[in-house]
């Protein structure tokens, strides 16, 4: 991935243009996440100077900087609204095909709920709503027993299993909610606002890396439907 330190890069997929690089900005952090092809090319419209990191690296900044992960997340949440302003602007466009995300390991899992208060664990009941499209929200969750509908209105963008997460955007940018969630299941879940998400990376940098990896996964599933 590339952390542009000065110029313009242009991303293009297909030969059309995707979205404008400026300095201060990440690209490319999808190919490191996911160790696939890149999804789109990139060409400097300008001179430039850019920071290279390699996943090995990655690592590493995750567990030194914690708040980096919070920081690429960012960018990539950024980019999921634009790419779903432009789904939603193109006539007859239909949603994204609701996918499942992707699970901690259980051994993570169990770590980061260790090093969490008795008070972060939260139960609901099959049918409940746990987040309404719009509303204000301070905690990400991980599925810890159950499964999970993350749905607008009545189209459901991604089924989350046991050790899945979701309401990342709530510890990043504060954001409202982008979607609803219903419980598929009797749920049981781990409730971490932004302070503990930190901490939780410092002691499981695969926290974020398995985070950050869903959502490259969830931009290249939005991206398809541009294509």
């Amino acid at each position: 991935m590339y952390f542009l330190v000065s110029g313009e890069v242009a991303l293009t997929m297909g030969g059309k243009p995707l979205d404008t690089i400026q300095a201060g900005e990440l690209f490319g952090e999808m190919a490191v996440l996911t160790d696939q092809p890149r999804s789109a090319a990139a060409r400097a419209r300008t001179d430039c100077q850019a920071l290279s990191m390699d996943a090995a690296e990655f690592q590493v900044a995750l567990q030194r900087a914690p708040g980096f992960a919070l920081m690429v997340m960012s960018v990539m949440f950024d980019r999921l609204r634009f790419i779903a302003a432009r789904i939603s602007m193109r006539k007859g466009a239909r949603p994204p095909e609701g996918r499942v995300s992707a699970r901690l390991d259980p051994a993570v899992l169990a770590r980061v709920e260790d090093g969490l208060a008795r008070s972060a664990v939260v139960r609901h009941a099959k049918g409940a709503t746990l987040m309404r499209e719009g509303q204000a929200g301070t905690c990400l969750y991980v599925v810890k027993q159950g499964s999970i509908l993350v749905h607008i209105g009545q189209t459901v963008l991604e089924r989350v299993p046991m050790g899945g997460t979701f309401g990342e955007m709530a510890v990043v940018d504060q954001s409202p909610r982008m979607a609803s969630a219903t419980a598929e299941t009797d749920c049981e879940l781990l409730a971490i606002d932004r302070a503990s998400f930190i901490e939780a990376v410092k002691r499981e940098p695969q926290l974020a890396t398995t985070m950050l990896r869903d959502v490259a996964e969830r931009l290249r599933h939005m991206n398809a439907q541009l294509g």
